[in-house]
Protein backbone atom coordinates (compact mmCIF):
# COMPACT_ATOMS: atom_id res chain seq x y z
CA UNK A 1 0.00 0.00 0.00
CA UNK A 2 1.27 3.33 -1.08
CA UNK A 3 0.90 6.65 0.89
CA UNK A 4 0.65 10.01 -0.32
CA UNK A 5 3.99 12.42 -0.12
CA UNK A 6 2.22 15.38 0.61
CA UNK A 7 -0.32 14.33 3.25
CA UNK A 8 1.41 10.65 4.32
CA UNK A 9 -2.29 9.32 4.35
CA UNK A 10 -2.48 5.82 2.69
CA UNK A 11 -3.87 5.64 -0.67
CA UNK A 12 -6.47 2.69 -0.64
CA UNK A 13 -7.35 0.68 -4.16
CA UNK A 14 -9.90 2.84 -5.44
CA UNK A 15 -8.65 6.18 -4.93
CA UNK A 16 -7.58 8.64 -7.77
CA UNK A 17 -3.81 9.13 -7.44
CA UNK A 18 -0.76 10.84 -9.70
CA UNK A 19 2.77 9.93 -10.00
CA UNK A 20 5.12 12.49 -10.05
CA UNK A 21 8.68 10.71 -10.53
CA UNK A 22 8.79 8.19 -7.67
CA UNK A 23 6.56 10.04 -5.72
CA UNK A 24 2.81 8.94 -5.00
CA UNK A 25 0.26 12.07 -4.61
CA UNK A 26 -3.56 11.67 -3.97
CA UNK A 27 -5.59 13.97 -6.95
CA UNK A 28 -6.18 16.58 -4.35
CA UNK A 29 -2.69 16.45 -3.15
CA UNK A 30 -1.30 16.83 -6.59
CA UNK A 31 -0.66 20.77 -6.23
CA UNK A 32 0.98 20.26 -3.09
CA UNK A 33 3.94 18.07 -4.35
CA UNK A 34 6.28 20.58 -2.89
CA UNK A 35 5.86 19.77 0.21
CA UNK A 36 7.26 16.12 -0.42
CA UNK A 37 9.86 18.05 -2.12
CA UNK A 38 10.84 20.29 0.80
CA UNK A 39 10.00 17.40 3.38
CA UNK A 40 13.30 15.38 1.28
CA UNK A 41 15.10 18.29 0.53
CA UNK A 42 14.95 18.82 4.71
CA UNK A 43 15.22 15.01 5.26
CA UNK A 44 18.57 15.48 3.08
CA UNK A 45 19.69 18.58 5.25
CA UNK A 46 19.10 16.62 7.94
CA UNK A 47 21.45 13.72 6.71
CA UNK A 48 24.05 16.23 5.78
CA UNK A 49 24.32 17.94 9.26
CA UNK A 50 24.46 14.85 10.88
CA UNK A 51 27.36 13.72 8.57
CA UNK A 52 28.80 16.97 9.37
CA UNK A 53 28.04 16.47 12.53
CA UNK A 54 30.04 13.02 12.88
CA UNK A 55 32.62 14.62 10.93
CA UNK A 56 33.54 17.31 13.11
CA UNK A 57 33.97 14.74 16.27
CA UNK A 58 35.62 12.51 14.79
CA UNK A 59 37.88 15.48 13.34
CA UNK A 60 38.03 16.56 16.99
CA UNK A 61 38.83 13.27 18.21
CA UNK A 62 41.79 12.88 15.36
CA UNK A 63 43.19 16.29 16.43
CA UNK A 64 42.99 15.55 20.50
CA UNK A 65 44.64 12.57 19.54
CA UNK A 66 46.92 14.33 18.05
CA UNK A 67 47.80 16.66 20.31
CA UNK A 68 48.05 13.59 22.79
CA UNK A 69 50.61 12.19 21.14
CA UNK A 70 52.74 15.46 19.94
CA UNK A 71 52.57 16.13 23.57
CA UNK A 72 53.95 12.59 24.35
CA UNK A 73 56.33 12.97 21.79
CA UNK A 74 57.76 15.87 23.07
CA UNK A 75 57.71 14.88 26.77
CA UNK A 76 59.95 11.69 25.78
CA UNK A 77 62.21 13.95 23.95
CA UNK A 78 62.82 15.58 27.03
CA UNK A 79 62.87 12.64 28.96
CA UNK A 80 65.24 11.92 26.65
CA UNK A 81 67.85 14.75 26.69
CA UNK A 82 67.48 14.57 30.90
CA UNK A 83 68.99 10.81 30.21
CA UNK A 84 71.03 12.02 28.46
CA UNK A 85 72.76 14.63 30.10
CA UNK A 86 72.37 12.57 33.37
CA UNK A 87 74.47 9.89 31.22
CA UNK A 88 76.62 12.46 30.69
CA UNK A 89 77.46 13.44 33.88
CA UNK A 90 77.70 9.47 35.20
CA UNK A 91 80.19 9.30 32.36
CA UNK A 92 82.69 12.57 33.28
CA UNK A 93 82.26 11.08 36.99
CA UNK A 94 83.42 7.66 35.98
CA UNK A 95 86.24 9.16 34.34
CA UNK A 96 87.49 10.94 36.85
CA UNK A 97 87.09 8.40 39.36
CA UNK A 98 89.57 6.36 37.09
CA UNK A 99 91.25 8.91 36.80
CA UNK A 100 91.96 9.19 40.61
CA UNK A 101 92.38 5.29 40.82
CA UNK A 102 94.89 5.65 38.82
CA UNK A 103 96.85 8.28 40.44
CA UNK A 104 96.35 6.29 43.55
CA UNK A 105 97.47 3.07 42.01
CA UNK A 106 100.78 4.84 40.84
CA UNK A 107 101.07 6.56 44.31
CA UNK A 108 100.38 2.82 45.98
CA UNK A 109 103.32 1.44 43.58
CA UNK A 110 105.66 4.06 44.59
CA UNK A 111 105.17 3.60 48.18
CA UNK A 112 105.60 -0.10 47.44
CA UNK A 113 108.83 0.50 45.27
CA UNK A 114 109.93 2.58 48.52
CA UNK A 115 109.47 0.17 50.90
CA UNK A 116 111.42 -2.44 49.20
CA UNK A 117 114.27 -0.01 48.64
CA UNK A 118 114.03 0.69 52.69
CA UNK A 119 113.79 -3.35 53.51
CA UNK A 120 116.84 -3.82 50.88
CA UNK A 121 118.83 -0.80 52.45
CA UNK A 122 117.73 -2.01 56.20
CA UNK A 123 118.85 -5.61 55.31
CA UNK A 124 122.41 -4.57 54.24
CA UNK A 125 122.69 -2.37 57.21
CA UNK A 126 122.05 -4.97 59.41
CA UNK A 127 124.50 -7.32 57.26
CA UNK A 128 127.17 -4.68 57.66
CA UNK A 129 126.46 -4.24 61.68
CA UNK A 130 126.81 -7.77 61.64
CA UNK A 131 130.04 -8.25 60.34
CA UNK A 132 131.51 -5.26 62.53
CA UNK A 133 130.12 -6.38 65.08
CA UNK A 134 132.75 -7.79 67.44
CA UNK A 135 132.65 -10.99 68.52
CA UNK A 136 132.34 -10.81 72.82
CA UNK A 137 132.86 -14.02 74.82
CA UNK A 138 130.50 -15.37 76.83
CA UNK A 139 132.03 -13.82 80.66
CA UNK A 140 132.34 -10.07 78.96
CA UNK A 141 128.48 -10.61 77.92
CA UNK A 142 127.51 -12.00 81.31
CA UNK A 143 129.31 -8.93 83.39
CA UNK A 144 127.35 -6.80 80.86
CA UNK A 145 124.00 -8.44 81.77
CA UNK A 146 124.44 -8.24 85.32
CA UNK A 147 125.37 -4.19 84.62
CA UNK A 148 122.09 -3.81 83.18
CA UNK A 149 120.11 -5.08 85.94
Amino acid sequence: MASCAACLQPIYHAQRFALDGTEVFHAACLGQAYRSKLRIAEQRTRELESQLADTRRAAARVEAETNRLRNEATSRGAEVITLTSLLSGHRDQLALAQERLQVRQDELQGARNQNAALRAELSQRVEHKAEEAPVEDSTALRFKLLELD
